[in-house]
């Protein structure tokens, strides 16, 4: 398990040094998508309209940002920070003021999603040994694990209704997506792939996964098993499983726009990473986010 933190981390730094523009995710509403992108060698958060104009400047931090997402209300955005090689959870009001970091220590907090009512904050951690899954109180104060194994549960986002967690677990092997309630009963396991499937996100009725993987396909370059990984969709019963991008780059971090017609996600398919959108279909690309350098 410390060898699975350790590379965490190694990738995290790696991605300072490789990404442009990533981590989209939209708000509630629909009028303003949050990612991350490189200022000079730290990643910041930004703002935008969902059409990719309209780009500011959230954060100004000395450390690493990942994963942005905006409380339910649109005020606040929760994130990940990057700190002396270990991942802590942060909030910023969306005007860059009152910047918080809710959960740091010896041990990795990582991927922290909202509840739908914006009262809770669902993230996973190896603070008990492994990596776990955990609910916390919006300001960071009574953390209860919710799940318990010998192997690692990870990247949780809780369903629109607020009854059901996705999440990835290697419990049966590989990395899977699974599905459970939000007390930590009835898992079930949505996906069984040859390789590594990744952060799942719910359909805004919460019928649907949507995620990306690493497995094989007739496009994957051969010597990286990064070139090839793919987004795609399944319903919350296992079935009407969807492949939504076929190409020779790696697409990763979708999440559904509130309407549940667009998928904005990263992609490396012009050369360095972008915030990029689709329809829900896998038409109509767009990319949002473009390199300055």
């Amino acid at each position: 398990m410390k060898t699975q933190l350790f590379a965490l981390a190694l990738w995290c730094i790696s991605v300072q040094l490789l990404a442009q523009s990533r981590d989209p995710s939209l708000s509630s509403n629909g009028e303003k998508v949050v990612y991350t992108s490189m200022v000079g060698s730290i990643n910041q958060v930004f703002v935008m309209a969902p059409d990719g104009s309209n780009q500011t400047q959230v954060t100004k931090l000395e450390m690493s940002c990942y994963y942005p997402f905006l409380s339910p209300d649109g005020n606040k955005i929760l994130f990940m920070v990057l700190k002396d090689e270990k991942t802590i959870i942060c909030t910023i009001d969306l005007d860059g003021s009152d910047f918080r970091i809710l959960m740091e220590g010896d041990h990795e907090y990582a991927d922290p999603h909202w509840s739908p009512d914006g009262e809770k904050i669902i993230y996973y951690s190896d603070e008990d040994g492994n990596n776990e899954i955990y609910l916390m109180d919006a300001n960071g104060e009574n953390s209860k694990r919710i799940t318990n194994n010998e192997v690692s549960d990870q990247t949780p986002s809780i369903s629109p209704d607020g009854e059901k967690i996705v999440f990835v677990s290697n419990r049966d092997g590989n990395n899977e997506i699974y599905t459970m309630n939000i007390d930590g009963t009835e898992v079930k396991r949505l996906t069984n792939d040859p390789r590594s499937d990744r952060v799942p996100s719910w359909s805004p009725d919460g019928r649907k996964v949507i995620w990306y993987s690493r497995e094989p396909s007739s496009v994957v370059v051969a010597g990286s098993s990064w070139d090839g990984a793919e987004i795609y969709e399944v319903g919350v019963d296992g079935k009407n499983r969807k492949q939504l991008t076929s190409n020779c780059y790696r697409d990763h971090g979708p999440v559904y726009s509130p309407d549940g017609e667009k998928v904005f996600f990263t992609s490396g398919k012009t050369g360095k990473r972008g915030v990029f959108s689709m329809n829900v279909d896998g038409t109509e690309v767009r990319q949002l986010t473009f390199s300055k350098d």
